[in-house]
């Protein structure tokens, strides 16, 4: 056996290890179809070669690959949901209107909360969230909406600040109080 023969097996090997390594989103039914498939396929392949020669192996990749694709996509499991923590029975949050950035945050509250147009909007864990009540539930937001684009989560203190300024200053400022 020449050198030749032994490098193209292990290079059809890197490019293997490599194609799964690109599977990097574990709750996306695509890439596990194709992570899936090349498993089975590999699997299919040896177990044919074994027990048939070439045209086993060929029949167990095709077998092996088909069968793990699907079993890859239809055992791709949910994402995790980290939505903001639920806001303590009984509290409800003093809704003060800010200029800028336009819109009401929860005086008080010690993870970003806004409220939109009839939405709130909760930055938490990084990720934005929406919901028809300041208890949610809420659901995954792909970016925080026009008016907090700017919004950076180091600043939630400051705008603390300016609410409550607004708040005492004067009675009659922009306010509410949701049940």
């Amino acid at each position: 056996m020449t050198t030749g023969h032994v490098l193209k097996p292990a290079v059809i090997s890197l490019g293997v290890l490599i194609g799964l390594a690109a599977c990097t989103n574990p709750y996306d039914p695509g890439q596990r179809a194709v992570g899936g498939g090349l498993v089975g396929a590999g699997a299919g392949a040896a177990i044919g070669g074994v027990a048939a020669g070439g045209r086993g192996a060929v029949t167990g990749a095709l077998v092996g690959g088909a069968v793990g694709a699907v079993a890859g996509a239809a055992t791709t499991p949910s994402p995790p949901v980290y939505a903001p923590p639920a806001a303590p029975a009984g509290w409800y949050p003093e809704m003060v209107w800010l200029p800028q950035p336009g819109a009401y945050i929860a005086l008080d509250y010690s993870y970003p909360l806004f409220f939109i147009e009839g939405t709130y909007f909760s930055l938490y864990g990084g990720n934005w969230y929406a919901g028809p009540s300041y208890r949610g539930p809420w659901r995954a937001y792909p970016s925080p909406p026009p008016a907090l684009r700017g919004f950076h989560p180091g600043a939630w203190n400051s705008y603390q600040e300016r609410a409550r300024t607004h708040y005492r200053a004067d009675p009659n400022w922009r306010h509410f109080r949701p049940r």
